[in-house]
């Protein structure tokens, strides 16, 4: 560079350098003038009062199919010819034996049906929380997916889940909210590409306790 050029180089810097301090006091000042939007107020949250019933009314909304039972002997009349339709099934540990299928015990990869078990159903979203503990695979990998659900596990909200699981949350939990859908090719909605294309939620007024996690 020519002793010229780096003169004008030069001057060029200092004038930027000088113009730094007022375009910043310039910002400043109108940034002073704009009023605080402050934090959005979090939206009204209509109080659930019939948590079962409208837990109910939200899984017939997302696709999940319902079923009901007084006690587990009915459950087990249901359940036999439920799993007349399959060839097997994974079925995870912490369904109790007498709410698992008589059915030849498979992988969940090649599984016809999956069993699981939820922590927890929020009513609000119609939503299942399965805990990453009892086996990803078998809430994922089968196309139909059978969930047994206590009653006295049914929670108004998300939070009042997340406060349930507080003293015991897992490393994830998946939050099932219908059969598995998408749209990416073409825009053709297609059920069980990315999970179980048919959910079963199958809920008794209690369930024995799940074994202790770890």
């Amino acid at each position: 560079m020519d002793p010229l050029s780096r003169s004008a180089a030069g001057r060029r810097r200092r004038r930027g350098h000088a113009m730094k301090p007022e375009m910043l006091a310039r910002i400043r000042a109108a940034a002073a003038r704009r009023a605080d939007p402050g934090l959005a107020a979090a939206p009204p949250r209509p109080a659930v009062t019939e948590p079962r019933a409208l837990l109910q009314q939200r899984c017939n909304g997302n696709g999940i199919e319902w079923q009901a039972f007084a006690d587990t002997a009915q459950a087990r009349t249901w359940l036999a010819g439920f799993a007349a339709g399959f060839a097997d099934a994974s079925v995870s540990a912490w369904v109790p034996d007498d709410l698992a299928p008589a059915l030849p015990a498979a992988a969940p990869e090649s599984a016809a049906l999956g069993v699981s078990r939820a922590r927890l159903a929020v009513a609000e979203s119609g939503t299942l929380v399965l805990d990453a503990r009892e086996g990803r695979r078998t809430q994922l990998l089968p196309p139909v997916h059978l969930i047994w659900l206590a009653e006295n596990d049914i929670v108004p909200a998300l939070p009042d889940a997340l406060a349930r699981l507080a003293d015991d949350l897992p490393s994830a939990v998946g939050l099932h909210s219908g059969p598995s859908r998408s749209a990416d090719i073409g825009g053709v909605l297609v059920q069980g590409v990315h999970g179980p294309g048919r959910v079963v939620v199958a809920l008794l007024p209690s369930i024995s306790p799940i074994p202790a996690l770890g």
